[in-house]
């Protein structure tokens, strides 16, 4: 009888236990983007700072898990990917889930339209 109980009690641990680890791995793939905006954003620029919001906008109103990161474009390192990438002294880089480049525009060639249009082709390429 003690061991039917221990048993049981046993059982129920167990099964918990996967179901916790079933819950926490649901919430990583959740929280897993399916797709970055990397923005490389110039101090006090008022252009910068318009684009900025409408890129959070954009972000807020969709329901896809977008990350929107936001670098200062006038540090070294953020020089050194604007040069890598061609985008000038601002520009947007959009990566897929596997943080693959997807898409690159120069700051001078930043639209709601544009990073729309290529969030929903690069979100069909990545369901379909």
């Amino acid at each position: 009888m003690r061991a039917a109980i221990i048993f049981i009690v046993l059982t129920g641990i167990v099964l918990l236990s996967c179901g916790q680890k079933q819950e926490h791995a649901e919430e990583q793939i959740k929280s897993h983007p399916q797709l970055t905006l990397v923005y490389y954003k110039i101090p006090n620029c008022p252009t910068c700072a318009r684009i900025h919001n409408e890129l959070k906008a954009i972000v807020q109103k969709r329901e896809a898990n977008i990350k929107l990161v936001i670098l200062d474009a006038s540090t070294k390192s953020s020089k050194i990917d604007l040069t890598m990438y061609r985008l000038g002294n601002s520009g947007l880089l959009i990566l897929d889930a596997n943080d693959q480049l997807f898409a690159r525009l120069p700051g001078d060639s930043i639209t709601t339209q544009r990073v729309e249009a290529l969030i929903d082709s690069l979100l069909k390429k990545e369901t379909g």
